[in-house]
């Protein structure tokens, strides 16, 4: 048996109980264009998969047929996220560390799924309320680092306006920063680490 790779654990992992190459690489593009992490793992390691991907009529929460596919991207996608976090017990979590560049980390129970630096800012708000929109769990948590009070604050009241069914929590950035600079001295790679960081701490719950 091959086994997972331990850094690679906390990753999605996709299992293809096909051998049509066309599915298999359109369902890898649409995972990629979202910039989600996941690996393929082979037969023997497919137990461990979060989503199986199959030409057989199987019945399983996990398991997506290949006939349901529509090579509509926005329509399979949604699919695909019904499959992978549907009815889970894992809840959302994302961290968000606002500011010119804003690091986001978006965590499926203990998987980090995403982990991007977007801006301007605009956009980072849209691409966090495009997650929440497209991935449906049946709880929400935004955790938002208040290293930029102004920008926190607009992030509140867009989530109040835009979701009744989430939480939301400010996070004090003070030792998140310090965090974040241990691991690098600059750029989007602190940004990343810094959203991670804010995901894992607690806060004053906000909306």
């Amino acid at each position: 048996m091959t086994k997972i790779n331990k850094a690679l654990a906390p990753y999605i992992k996709i299992y293809f109980d096909t051998v049509d190459s066309r599915v298999m690489y359109y369902i890898l593009g649409i995972l990629r264009k979202r910039n989600i992490r996941f690996i393929v793992v082979d037969k023997d390691n497919s137990k461990d998969a979060d989503i199986i991907v199959s030409d057989s009529e199987k019945i399983g929460k996990m398991i997506l047929e290949t006939r349901e596919i529509t090579y509509d991207s926005i329509i399979d996608f949604k699919k695909i996220a019904l499959k992978l976090f549907g009815g889970r017990k894992e809840g959302l979590c994302i961290g968000v560390d606002p500011g010119k560049r804003t690091g986001v980390a978006v965590y499926y129970g203990k998987k980090l799924i995403l982990n991007e630096v977007i801006s301007p800012w605009e956009d980072a708000i849209l691409y966090i309320v495009k997650i929440l929109k497209e991935i449906g769990f049946d709880r929400k948590v935004v955790k938002i680092g208040q290293g930029n009070p102004q920008a926190a604050e607009e992030l509140r009241k867009v989530l109040q306006r835009r979701f009744s069914n989430l939480e939301a929590y400010f996070i004090d950035e003070q030792r998140t920063t310090k965090t974040a600079k241990t691991k690098a001295n600059q750029g989007k790679e602190k940004d990343k680490i810094s959203a991670i960081t804010i995901a894992h701490k607690n806060g004053k719950r906000v909306v």
